[in-house]
Order: C-alpha cells, then structure tokens, then sequence
C-alpha cells in the first residue's frame, strides 16, 4: 500500500510492480491511497507522482468525488476504483479531542486572563502558517520573498510557524536570520490541532476545502495541491494583503 503523491509513493509503486515471485510474473498487489487527485499541472512533481502511480496501481481508494471523475475520464477500469474517504481528515478527526485540550496557546502566551467580572479568557489574534514545498523553500529567493512577507504580517499580529525540517535545513542552508523575538516551542500533532482550531473562533477552519470541525478552511492557494477546482476566493490571506499594496512576492502555492 502506497499513499499520497511523495516521490517514495511513486518509488513504492514502481519497484513492487517489477517484482515476480514465479515464472508466470505474478506480483503482490498495489494500492494506492489518495488516487485520482490531479491538479492538470505536470510542472508539479507531485502531479507526475500521482498518475504514473494510479498507473501502475492494482487497487485506487479515492478520497472524494473529484478523483472518482478523473480515473473514470482516464479510462482506468472502474473494478480498481474504490471510494473510502479521507484518511488524513479522519486522523485529524481521531486527535480531535486532544486538541481541544492543548495548553499550546498558554505556553505561546496568546492567552489573555479573563477580568475580576468573571469574564471568559480571551485569545490574542494570530496567524498559522507552515511552509515546506519545494518550490517555495528550495528556491532562496522565493523562501526570502515568503519571509519578508511573514515579518510585515508579524507586524500586526504574531505568527506561529511549526517549521518543517525540509524547511529547517533550508533556513540553515540559505543563511536566514530569524527576528531576534523569535521564540522556539516543541509543536506537536494536537497542539498543531489546537492551533489551528482556535487560530480565529469566529472564522471557520478546515483541511483542503472540505468542512471540518464544523468549519471550511484554514488556508487557501491558487493551485490546491489535492483539489483541481479552482474558486474565486482562493487566495491565501497573506498574499491577497501583498497584492492589495501591489506587492505580489510569494511564490505560487502555500502550504
């Protein structure tokens, strides 16, 4: 079983579907986890990734409708596809009640104390960004044009950043130096579910446009890595803020 669109999904797949346990090539059985999801853009890698190992795959559990309509148009025999659901917003679904229980926003003092009239605490506005495709972290750059972006939005509000460790060694690599405020906390699963369900009580959130803990989105990019569609409200946040002073400097997609 292979998952996603990484290149070790793709180097799974591949290497499973030359082995022969007998004269008549018979081989184990392929599964590809997240199949049918196509963005149309073969600049991406992931793109490439995710149909040649729909190609090779024995077995296609499809994640929602849109990859059900993308095999079907591809012509693959409808016997391997298989409509299961999303694994990754079931996993994030299972660490729910964790993460309404994570004390990462005491720990990142963006709880403020209630008053003596028996107010209830109030969290201090942020904002939550990860980073680490490679098109925006391997390029120095690009990484230089996202941070600069991120340093002018520190301006109005902190940003919590869970740097990926591509992301670190990019950082160390290229030399960049981080705003002397800077603060380093450990930030796990749940706490990263803390984070992102409580980032703004009053905005839904959510994981690749679909509703989750009763909200729709937390991030939003003109080319969605999983979903082809494309909305007119799909601007990341910070990007529509540089846009709006004429100040288009972040590379093409957000994570």
């Amino acid at each position: 079983m292979v998952v996603g669109d990484v290149n070790s999904t793709l180097a799974c797949a591949l290497v499973t579907s030359k082995i022969s346990f007998d004269s008549d090539g018979s081989r184990p059985v392929i599964a590809h986890v997240e199949a049918g999801l196509r963005s149309f853009d073969r600049s991406m890698p992931e793109e490439v990734n995710r149909i040649l190992t729909d190609q090779v795959s024995d077995l296609l559990f499809v994640t929602e409708e849109s990859g059900l309509q993308n095999l079907r148009n591809e012509g693959v025999s409808l016997d391997r596809i298989h409509f299961v659901g999303n694994t990754m917003i079931d996993s994030l679904l299972n660490f729910k009640e964790k993460a309404e229980t994570s004390i990462i926003l005491e720990k990142l003092a963006l709880v403020n104390q209630a008053g003596k009239n028996g107010e209830p605490d109030s969290i201090t506005r942020y904002a939550l960004q990860t980073l680490h495709r490679p098109s925006n972290v391997d390029n120095r750059a690009v990484f230089l044009n996202i941070i600069a972006g991120l340093e002018e939005l520190a301006t109005d509000c902190p940003v919590i950043f869970p740097v990926h460790p591509r992301t670190q060694r990019r950082i160390r690599e290229f030399e960049i130096g981080l705003d002397g405020s800077a603060r380093k906390h450990k930030v796990n699963g749940p706490a990263f579910g803390g984070l992102a369900r409580r980032h703004n009580p009053d905005r839904p959130v959510g994981l690749f446009g679909l509703p989750v803990f009763d909200e729709t989105r937390l991030a939003r990019r003109d080319r969605l890595r999983r979903h082809p569609r494309r909305n007119n409200d799909s601007w990341d946040s910070l990007r529509h803020r540089q846009r709006k002073h004429g100040k288009a400097r972040y590379g093409q997609e957000w994570d």
